[in-house]
C-alpha cells in the first residue's frame, strides 16, 4: 500500500511539473426565491425618491438572480502552484443608468510543496491578505461514482466540515481544486457544502506555460482577525438606523 501511494505521488508531481491545467468552474449560492426580495421597509427609512427606490429594487433583484445563477471562476495550475479567481466583472444597466457591480476580491493561491495558501480578499473597499496552512479536510473516499463534465468521478466526504462533499477524478491526476479544497488523489471537479455549490464546466490541459503570481496586495491579517473585522462591519451596518444595509454573501 505504501509503495502504491509513493508511485501515485510521483505521478502527481510529474503531472504538475509537466503541463498547464486550466479548469473553468461555476459557483452557485443556494438562495431562497429571489423574486420575493422586498426592500420596502428599508426604503421607507431611507428617504429615497420613489423613482430611485424602483431602480434600487430592480438592481438588487437582478444581482440576487445572477448570484443564484452562478459566477464563473478559473483555476490555473503549473509547477506545484495554483491560483483560483473570478473571470470578469459585471455591470447592470437600468433606465440608462449603468451600475458597476464591484465584487469582493477573492483570489486563492496555493503552493503544493510548502502546503501554504494565500487568500487575497476584501470587505467593501478594503483589501486583505491572509497567509495560512492548507486545511486538512480529512476526506473519506466512498465507492460511489458519477460522470461530471465528462469525467468519471468518485465521491469523498469530509469529517472536518460536516455536510461537505467533493467529487474528484483520477483521470486528471493532480491534487488541486477550487478555492482551498485539496487533499484528494485527483482533480476536484465538484464541491457541495451547506450554502455553496461549485462545479467544473471545462477542463483543459496544455503544454503552454503560464506565470502564476502570488497575491501581494492588501493588509496582512490572520483568518481569525479577518473574520472579526467582517463580523464587526456587518454588526455596524445593522445598527445604522435609517440606512439600507445589504449583507453580501462572498463567492
Amino acid at each position: 500500500m505504501k509503495k502504491n501511494l509513493t508511485i501515485l505521488l510521483c505521478i502527481l508531481v510529474s503531472f504538475c511539473q509537466a503541463q498547464t491545467l486550466k479548469v473553468s468552474y461555476l459557483e452557485k449560492i443556494n438562495l431562497s426565491d429571489t423574486s420575493k426580495i422586498d426592500m420596502s421597509k428599508q426604503f421607507e427609512e431611507s428617504g429615497l425618491s420613489p423613482a430611485m427606490e424602483a431602480i434600487l429594487q430592480k438592481a438588487i433583484e437582478d444581482e440576487a438572480r445572477k448570484i443564484s445563477q452562478g459566477k464563473e471562476y478559473e483555476l490555473y495550475s503549473l509547477n506545484g502552484e495554483s491560483i483560483y479567481q473570478k473571470t470578469k466583472s459585471e455591470e447592470i444597466v437600468n433606465n440608462n443608468i449603468t451600475t458597476t457591480i464591484i465584487d469582493q476580491i477573492d483570489i486563492f493561491y496555493r503552493n503544493f510543496k510548502d502546503k501554504k495558501t494565500t487568500n487575497q480578499t476584501s470587505i467593501l473597499s478594503k483589501t486583505f491578505l491572509i497567509h495560512e496552512d492548507e486545511t486538512d479536510f480529512n476526506w473519506q473516499i466512498s465507492s460511489e461514482t458519477q460522470v461530471i463534465a465528462g469525467y468519471k468521478c468518485k465521491k469523498a466526504t469530509s469529517s472536518f466540515e460536516p455536510g461537505l462533499e467533493a467529487w474528484f477524478t483520477n483521470e486528471v491526476p493532480i491534487n488541486a481544486g477550487p478555492k482551498t479544497y485539496n487533499g484528494l488523489p485527483g482533480l476536484i471537479i465538484k464541491v457541495n457544502s451547506e450554502y455553496l455549490a461549485i462545479e467544473a464546466t471545462d477542463v483543459e490541459v496544455s503544454d503552454n506555460p503560464i506565470k502564476i503570481k502570488v497575491p501581494s496586495k492588501g493588509k496582512k491579517v490572520s483568518r481569525k482577525k479577518f473574520n472579526e473585522i467582517r463580523d464587526k462591519k456587518e454588526n455596524r451596518n445593522k445598527d445604522n438606523e435609517g440606512s439600507i444595509s445589504i449583507k453580501v454573501i462572498q463567492m
